[in-house]
């Protein structure tokens, strides 16, 4: 009998070790070579260690677990070189892809001042004007921290923008990000 429930037992807890929703922020600074450092701030620190040897400073994902609560995700991040970087915004990723919670993010930030559209609010009610979005399940939601609007994004449906940096300054991002409903 002891031998049956211990299995069984073990089942159990495995919900309990899925792990937290996040939101995962991917800096891709690899079309142009930039290599790029977190000074400051929140969440795990990761590199693109799948990519070629050269390109792996190039790219940086930090993530922070969200809860069903707004807050506010903020880093800092200083290029080498002038040029375009990329912000991939989305959720974290795990192995089985139904896996892979959504998560709701608004009010984005660069260095105190809202990036155009940060906010959602400019929209035609499937997209939002001046992002682009990855994958085919990121959907616009009324479930804003301010305003109408925020975006439903996960590790595979992404709201991405390219900001263009100056060599050597500091960019601090903000992300207002919360837990996804189902």
């Amino acid at each position: 009998m002891k031998t049956l429930m211990i299995p069984a037992l073990a089942a159990l807890t495995l919900p309990l070790f899925a792990g937290p929703a996040a939101i995962r922020v991917d800096v891709d600074a690899t079309k142009q070579l930039i290599p790029i450092k977190k000074t400051a701030g929140e969440g795990k620190l990761s590199k693109g260690h799948w990519l070629p040897a050269e390109k792996q400073n190039c790219y940086l994902y930090l993530s922070k677990p969200v809860t069903d609560e707004w807050s506010d995700f903020i880093f800092t991040v200083v290029p080498e070189k002038s040029g375009d970087i990329r912000l991939n915004i989305g959720g974290e990723w795990s192995k089985e892809p139904g896996d892979r919670e959504f998560v709701l993010i608004d009010d984005v930030t660069v260095n105190g001042e809202p990036v155009a559209n940060g906010s959602f609010e400019e929209n035609d009610g499937k997209k939002a004007k001046n992002w682009y979005f990855s994958g085919k399940s990121v959907t616009l939601s009324d479930d804003a921290k301010t305003g109408k609007a925020s975006v439903k994004v996960n590790h595979d449906n992404r709201a991405c923008l390219t900001l263009k940096a100056e060599a050597g300054k500091n960019y601090e991002i903000k992300i207002s990000a919360k837990k996804a409903e189902k």
